[in-house]
């Protein structure tokens, strides 16, 4: 059971590595009449890699005519194509990628597009080489919206109705990022504070049996603790790169797989993290279930309770993960699953935890910015994914902490629509394994100093800024940015410094601490703590 899980949990750590993000914003669309001049506005979400919004409305301007084909997609040309001439199409969002609808509509004359999502509102994105063709509006709105808007074009017919678009300026940092960038920081400070306290447990157990004169080689002891090597590194490389090639060709039917292994390793990861707490307090282990046939000891009624909380949880989020309030449950569950992913899985030195960040340095350029000069559409297969395959999907990967907008902003009424900040759990993950390792190490090495945490500290610092630069890019260049080009540098640079200025590069970078005995492995380092009186560097 135990393998099958752990298989679960290795295959959405695989897509939690593949997320990035498209630049959308908020406007407006303000539907006017020539019967009376009454005017309707709803919120809708834009793309200006297509085409921007005005800043402002133009009082002498008679807007853009309408055409409503929902609920046809729009995904064929029109059999009239002067029927887009000079108008806006209202379509609704299925079967095709948005730079598809609006390149049939561009071809025709018209002068933007409007697609109804029923289901929730996207980012409207495409490949670099379709914003550079396309150069016509393409907004979302949701269906209430749609339903408003409609009811205006029946009462007066489309005939006497246009389109105003605009979007005032807003500011460029809202309090939702700093919150987000929070969230990032604490969910890697526990996982990696959780980890390094489990191997100082481990070391003080092995340390107390030697001193006791006990067998150090009791079955807890004996307890393997994941680890990764270089072979993993690469291995775990290749099959994230097969992985993102499968949920681009196959996004329709893959991603209904990760919802579902995400329901359950969230599930295992918020129950491990919470019976790992309250299974030693003698009261929670009081009450036991008769042994069962296939279990080794009874299991305490209470962990079966927390279980089925968890389980409740997961099950809730699936059922209503297009929910306005879903968000709270997907970072509930996210939080849990990255903080028990980065505890479980160990580095055995900086050698290794250096290699994964620059292979997943270079996945993350590769997928975003090279795949469009190799794939037949020139689309970036990353931004593809992230948008839902184009747009062409309803469902999106749930491998993403979502914040709403807070304080502030200019289009407060908007957020139903869905204006979320976000970030990737791979963002969170990766670079936590080694800020974990950072952890370790101030443990192995704190033994007979007073120097402790300080790797660990340097690392979080570093992981901290280099989100701070990865919003600072997002704002330069007006789009969504792959993080960990600005956070691999950052956590190894951080550790470096502080290993240079302490003079154990050598030592760090291999993981082997100089004793009499020296040593490559947690394990391997136990025994020694045992057989070995000097623990000195």
């Amino acid at each position: 059971m135990k393998m099958h899980l752990r298989t679960a949990q290795g295959i959405l750590l695989l897509y939690a590595c593949m997320f990035s993000l498209t630049q959308a914003d908020f406007g407006y669309i303000t539907m006017i009449n020539d019967i009376d001049n009454a005017s309707l506005q709803v919120c809708s979400q834009f793309n200006p890699s297509f085409a921007p919004y005005p800043e402002t409305l133009n009082p002498d301007s008679k807007g853009i005519r309408v055409v409503d084909i929902y609920p046809d997609p729009g995904c064929d040309p029109p059999e009239n194509p002067d029927i887009y001439k000079g108008k806006i199409v209202f379509m609704k969002r299925e079967n095709c990628t948005f730079a598809r609808r609006a390149k049939i509509v561009q071809d025709a004359e018209g002068k933007g597009i409007v697609v109804v999502s029923e289901k929730g509102s996207v980012s409207p994105g495409a490949d670099t080489t379709e914003y550079h063709e396309i150069n016509i509006t393409v907004s979302v709105i949701g269906n209430h919206s749609y339903n408003s808007l409609s009811a205006e074009m029946h009462k007066y017919g489309e005939d006497k109705v246009s389109l105003m678009l605009h979007a005032p300026e807003v500011q460029s940092w809202n309090v939702d990022m700093f919150v987000m960038w929070a969230i990032a920081v604490l969910a890697c400070g526990t996982g990696a504070w959780a980890q390094g306290s489990a191997y100082a447990e481990q070391l003080s157990r092995m340390m107390a049996s030697r001193s006791t004169g006990s067998s150090p080689n009791t079955k807890e002891n004996k307890k393997k603790v994941p680890q990764i090597t270089l072979v993993h590194a690469v291995i775990f490389f290749a099959m994230s790169s097969v992985s993102i090639l499968l949920m681009y060709y196959f996004y329709k039917y893959m991603v209904y797989v990760i919802i579902s292994i995400f329901c359950l390793a969230s599930c295992i990861a918020m129950f491990d993290l919470l019976d790992g707490k309250f299974n030693k307090s003698p009261c929670f282990a009081r009450y036991r279930l008769p042994k069962l046939p296939c279990m080794k000891s009874r299991i305490p009624f209470l962990s079966v309770v927390l279980f089925s909380i968890c389980a409740a949880i997961s099950i809730f989020w699936v059922i209503n993960r297009k929910a306005s309030y879903a968000w709270i449950l997907q970072d509930i569950l996210g939080f849990a699953f990255c903080v028990h992913m980065i505890k479980q899985l160990r580095l055995p030195s900086f050698k290794i935890s250096a290699a994964i960040l620059i292979l997943f340095f270079i996945y993350d350029i590769f997928y975003v910015f090279i795949t469009p000069f190799l794939t037949k559409n020139h689309e970036s297969i990353m931004v593809n994914i992230a948008t839902g395959s184009g747009g062409s999907s309803s469902e999106e990967l749930p491998m993403l902490f979502k914040l709403p907008r807070l304080g502030h902003y200019a289009f407060r009424e908007c957020v139903t629509i869905t204006s979320y900040s976000m970030l990737g759990f791979g963002d969170v993950i990766l670079p936590g394994l080694h800020v974990g390792y950072c952890a370790n190490w101030d443990c192995r090495i704190s033994i007979n100093t007073v120097r402790r945490h300080t790797y660990y500290i340097a690392a979080i610092i570093g992981y901290g800024l280099g989100l701070i630069l990865t919003y600072v890019g997002m704002f330069l260049m007006s789009t969504g940015q792959p993080a960990l080009l600005y956070l691999t540098p950052c956590c190894l640079l951080s550790t470096l410094i502080v290993a240079l200025k302490r003079k154990e590069l050598p030592a760090i970078w291999k993981g082997k601490v100089k004793r009499r005995v020296e040593v490559t492995t947690p394990e391997e380092e136990s025994e020694s703590l045992m057989s070995n009186g000097d623990h000195d560097l």
